[in-house]
């Protein structure tokens, strides 16, 4: 048996709760919904490593996170944040590490589901791509005079 967390109804839920998400309506959200996976993490456990090649968006459901570059405690990441939209924007490697604080839960979409056409329909990935950028482009304008490695250290 599915657990709820893992439920469409629950993801949806879960996903009106997030800014990042509150553009869309609420059948686009169940089209997200249904492209969400969904893992369990230990403590101390890393969720990628810098530079692991870009494959998902995740989206904290719980626990605690915290964002490493180079070593360099940065940003921790809880429920309701979105991380790893830079790499997956540029289709690059990530540019730092994330690792559970605590026993986490997260949810996640496949870059494959936001850029292969198939999954989600095209209006909704263009949309997903707009938010990815909207928080790149906020990370940027707050952080004017600050270097890249700075603001990717704070998240």
């Amino acid at each position: 048996m599915e657990k709820p967390i893992q439920s469409v109804e629950h993801r949806i839920d879960f996903l009106k709760t997030i800014p990042f998400f509150r553009v869309f309506r609420d059948e686009e959200l169940k089209e997200i919904a249904v492209n969400l996976h969904y893992r369990e993490l230990k403590e101390n456990e890393f969720l990628f490593s810098e530079e692991d090649p870009a494959r998902e968006l995740f989206l904290v459901n719980s626990g605690e996170f915290e964002l490493e570059i180079k070593g360099v405690s940065g940003k921790r990441l809880q429920p309701g944040d979105v991380f790893g939209e830079i790499a997956l924007i540029d289709n690059q490697l990530r540019t730092g590490s994330v690792r559970a604080l605590q026993s986490s839960e997260v949810f996640f979409l496949h870059a494959d589901s936001i850029f292969n056409g198939k999954d989600l329909p095209p209006a909704i990935a263009l949309n997903l791509l707009r938010q990815m950028a909207r928080q790149v482009t906020h990370y940027l304008r707050s952080h004017e005079h600050t270097t890249t490695a700075a603001i990717l250290a704070q998240g």
